[in-house]
């Protein structure tokens, strides 16, 4: 798991979750020359996430480490303005009383302040963490994701449904007139485009070819939206340093009590907030970096998984299901299919394909329901029972 990255630094102690460093040898200070005006996380999430306010310190605090000068208010020094996640552009300006900045002046998320720190230089930010003119899209307060299972970091005592999505139940497949695209042309596992569903079925059958964790089948519909590519490895960077500061943080708590010692009441609620914005950060982050499908996943055994599996590639080829789908072995049962959708804000379009495959047959509603999960969790290895005792799937065929 990644760690926030202090190489370079001398004396670094990390005191309530913030880290704190000696300055860097005067040769390794690539901020010298640079002065820092930072902007404080919104109060309107920063008292409630200290997973992100730990996170933005101890960046601000690095930068100085290696020769920024920081300040909090306006001066004609100032080289770069720090904002963190959710500030847009006429908050900023708001919070500095001004009407614009001088365009020397470059607005940056926090997250450049790591663009920097990897390349031991300042580097012109990336998209992602440039704050132009107009960037005022920031999802407001307690709706930061439109997504089912994240909470409102302002009411940590309820949980909420956010994404509502379509409620025609109904709502037929998008169609669509792009050029098609296999994600998966050129790897053998899957179907490519020169071939035929027929044979594709007939060239790799799941029963006789998936067998070891590492196997998996792909499927995926070519005229699907493509278009927005994930980034794999900005978001599994910036999910696992929150993972990392959530673990840091419960040990922070955990020291100072016997191995038998209970945590108090008050300590039990630090720590469901912790986990609340946990699940927030790590879900934001995958919206950022486009890490956005999801899955319904199926289980299956090896009498039905061959039928089953050639029902959902034929629909999916045809538009009936979601962008894509995969089988592989299961840790509980002997095949998981998993039906994936494009856009895990889209709850109307995950509720339009799980109606799809109980039409279908493979999904019968009995005693245990099925789960739909977030691709980004698989992605940084959250599993049903982990360490951060997270929910990792966002609801089930019962809530939906």
């Amino acid at each position: 798991m990644a760690q926030f990255d202090t190489d370079g630094l001398r004396d670094v102690e990390k005191r309530n979750g913030v880290w704190f460093f000696d300055n860097a040898s005067e040769e390794h200070q690539y901020f010298r020359g640079h002065t820092l005006l930072y902007i404080l996380p919104d109060p309107v999430y920063g008292p409630n996430s200290p997973l992100r306010n730990n996170l933005f310190y101890s960046r601000v605090n690095r930068a100085r480490a290696f020769g920024a000068v920081i300040v909090d208010t306006w001066h004609d020094n100032v080289t770069h303005v720090v904002v963190s996640t959710h500030q847009t552009w006429d908050g900023m300006l708001e919070y500095l009383r001004r009407h614009d900045l001088p365009p020397k002046v470059q607005v940056v998320r926090d997250g450049y302040l790591d663009e920097c720190h990897e390349a031991r230089a300042i580097v012109e930010p990336s998209a992602l963490q440039h704050l132009t003119p107009g960037d005022n899209q920031c999802p407001p307060a307690g709706h930061m994701l439109n997504l089912p299972r994240a909470q409102s970091i302002m009411v940590l005592k309820e949980r909420k449904d956010l994404a509502e999505g379509d409620s025609d139940e109904d709502r037929p497949a998008k169609e669509s007139t792009r050029e098609l695209y296999n994600p998966f042309q050129g790897n053998e596992m899957a179907k490519q485009l020169d071939e035929t569903c027929q044979q594709f079925l007939q060239r790799l059958i799941p029963s006789q070819v998936v067998k070891g964790e590492f196997d998996r089948l792909a499927i995926a519909n070519p005229a699907a939206d493509w278009s927005c590519q994930p980034n794999l490895k900005a978001f599994k960077y910036r999910a696992n340093s929150f993972l990392e500061l959530f673990l840091d943080n419960r040990w922070d708590m955990e020291k100072d009590h016997r191995e038998d010692e209970d945590f108090s009441r008050g300590e039990k609620a630090r720590l469901r907030m912790l986990r609340t914005s946990l699940e927030v950060e790590i879900l934001y982050a995958a919206k950022q970096t486009n890490v956005i499908c999801g899955r319904w996943l199926l289980p299956a055994t090896a009498k039905n998984i061959d039928k089953n599996w050639q029902v959902v590639v034929e629909s999916t080829l045809q538009g009936g299901l979601g962008c894509a789908a995969e089988v592989t072995r299961g840790e509980r049962v002997s095949f998981v299919i998993s039906v994936y959708t494009c856009d895990i804000n889209d709850k109307g379009e995950a509720k339009r394909v799980l109606n799809k495959l109980r039409e279908l047959q493979v999904f019968n509603p009995g005693p245990k329901p099925i789960y739909y999960k977030a691709l980004a969790y698989t992605e940084v290895e959250l599993r049903a029972k982990n360490e951060y005792k997270l929910r990792t799937s966002l609801y089930n065929s019962d809530e939906i």
